[in-house]
């Protein structure tokens, strides 16, 4: 059971508060979220140490985490809507939601193209590669920072009645309107997950989990103030 302070729907969220928030709803929810974690970890961990950058291996774990990562925001964002969540929810991401798993490799394949661009800009040493790595640079921070608000809103149990693509304008819309928010919030998210992944230890046991709950503590108020805003502003 979620003991974080409820917010309200149309309040947007703090970012401290949010962090508070999400270490107690992992504290008082360790067993369901550890599991997830763990299963995200492993194939993260194989990936990336286990595998050569880029190899057939790589990209085919890489591309299984989809579904835990799915699974692990399907359980974070029920807990923020209904104060609860088990291991049922996380497999709800197998039944019926191809789409949005598409939609996580689509995500996967982009940032795969956009760092082998930086790595040939890097390489390249010239003017040219000045130019497509602030370009690459660019799109990888932007795709980020789309993801963080994007992914609470897919899996948003509230928001399951809504398209796809209605979510993702939703999201669009909130990176556009609330740009500083979900800056800061991208910072935090990423920081902590390069920093777990670097340390080993953290990515293979909560720090997913707790990132997951972070983003839908924070994108979900959000994503409501926003559509408060917008319905006020319709005529």
């Amino acid at each position: 059971m979620s003991r974080a302070e409820p917010a309200a729907a149309a309040a947007p969220p703090r970012l401290r508060r949010t962090l508070r928030a999400a270490a107690v709803d992992f504290y008082y929810n360790a067993w369901p979220f550890l599991g997830a974690n763990v299963a995200i970890g492993i194939l993260l961990l194989a990936a990336f140490y286990g595998s050569g950058l880029i190899g057939p291996w790589f990209l085919l774990l890489i591309g299984f985490a989809v579904v835990p990562a799915a699974g692990t925001m399907r359980m974070a964002t029920r807990l923020r809507r209904y104060g609860h969540t088990d291991l049922g929810d996380f497999a709800e991401v197998f039944r019926g939601r191809g789409p949005i798993l598409l939609l996580g490799l689509a995500q996967l394949a982009i940032t795969l193209v956009l760092a082998i661009d930086v790595a040939i800009a890097l390489a390249w040493g010239s003017w040219i590669g000045t130019i497509l790595l602030v370009g690459a640079i660019y799109g990888l921070a932007m795709l980020w920072a789309v993801a963080v608000i994007a992914w609470p809103i897919v899996l948003d149990p509230a928001h399951d009645s809504m398209p796809i693509r209605a979510r993702l304008r939703l999201a669009v819309v909130v990176v556009f309107l609330e740009p500083r928010r979900v800056a800061g919030l991208a910072l935090v998210a990423g920081l902590v997950l390069l920093v777990s992944t670097l340390l080993i230890a953290p990515i293979l046991t909560f720090s997913v989990a707790f990132v997951w709950l972070m983003l839908a503590g924070y994108a979900l108020p959000l994503a409501d103030a926003v559509e408060a805003r917008l319905e006020q502003t319709e005529p």
